[in-house]
């Protein structure tokens, strides 16, 4: 028998393998794993890397979730400006290792996506220095108009995720993979099927196993208003199957005036499931006049401080 991948084989020629010696280029999984921890234990496991400190690792599947038109987008693309310049995301949460980052946003055309990173660049006030981060380290990619379904009808990888997974795995400084919305990327039942979701929660986990070992982070939507009054991760739309697969779930939920009323211009990020992070303590953001959708902590000033030991938002 010729030399081949164990993935290829047949249980026959697998059989036959393991008699006759041949030579197997790639053991299967559970044998490449088999075998006692043995002298692992000797030695103190490597730190975390974090991608933004004490929120998302990296190597993780992570999802933002909030009703439509709470921010999410803008979130995201501020997300992305952070990851590639090191400035802290929302001025509090900080970017240990900034790199490259990928901002797919599958509802907008070129020209609206060139508009939001534009405008949340100078809402900003990028350094010069941050500013030829940010042409450098941050992919744009403006997906509407386009299929981009990672899985076909019978659950198998589509040719754009194919395209897109070589893509990121040729990448070796590339820390996340920003996905808006989740709904474009998934197949078409896996906000109601858990297989399904599953599959796709290991489709997005794939992509992580970059040489850089980059983490991935979906914006979704959440259940109807009035479904859910709480702010955990059970206010997350679809399947349970993709809140259960994702390591890392944060929310925009609503901010309320003192009448009752809904505040539009606000809204409340917070960590409802992090399995590798302590309590995070939720933080009400606002819109800014003059600033487009560019999302500030409520209570910071254009010239004020940041979080302690940081350095101005406004820097």
């Amino acid at each position: 028998m010729s030399s081949k991948d164990l993935s290829d084989m047949t249980p026959e020629e697998f059989t036959d393998s393991m008699d006759n010696g041949t030579p197997m280029r790639e053991p299967l999984l559970v044998d490449r794993l088999w075998g006692p921890i043995g002298d692992r234990l000797d030695t103190p496991p490597p730190p975390r890397d974090y991608i933004i400190e004490d929120l998302l690792v990296s190597g993780k599947v992570g999802i933002l979730a909030g009703h439509g038109g709470r921010g999410k987008t803008w979130a995201l693309t501020q997300l992305a400006i952070s990851i590639a310049t090191g400035k802290d995301w929302f001025g509090r949460f900080y970017i240990p290792k900034p790199g490259r980052v990928i901002l797919a946003l599958a509802e907008e055309d070129q020209e609206e996506m060139h508009r939001r990173i534009y405008e949340a660049k100078d809402a900003l006030k990028l350094s010069p220095e941050q500013y030829k981060d940010i042409k450098k380290n941050l992919f744009d990619m403006p997906l509407a108009g386009h299929d981009v379904s990672f899985l076909d009808g019978e659950g198998q990888p589509t040719e754009f995720y194919k395209n897109l997974h070589a893509r990121i795995t040729a990448e070796e400084d590339l820390r996340l993979v920003i996905l808006d919305p989740l709904s474009r990327f998934a197949g078409h039942d896996t906000e109601t099927d858990n297989k399904s979701a599953t599959t796709f929660i290991t489709h997005l986990e794939k992509l992580t196993k970059a040489k850089s070992k980059l983490s991935v982070i979906c914006a979704h939507h959440e259940k109807k208003p009035g479904s859910s009054s709480k702010d955990d991760q059970f206010s997350v739309r679809g399947s349970s199957g993709l809140v259960d697969g994702a390591r890392w779930v944060a929310r925009l939920g609503p901010v309320y005036k003192q009448g009752g009323d809904l505040d539009y211009r606000k809204t409340r990020f917070s960590v409802v499931k992090s399995n590798y992070s302590g309590h995070v303590e939720p933080l009400t953001l606002e819109k800014r006049e003059g600033c487009s959708g560019v999302l500030f902590p409520e209570e910071m000033t254009f010239g004020g401080p940041s979080s302690p030991g940081r350095a101005d938002f406004n820097d």
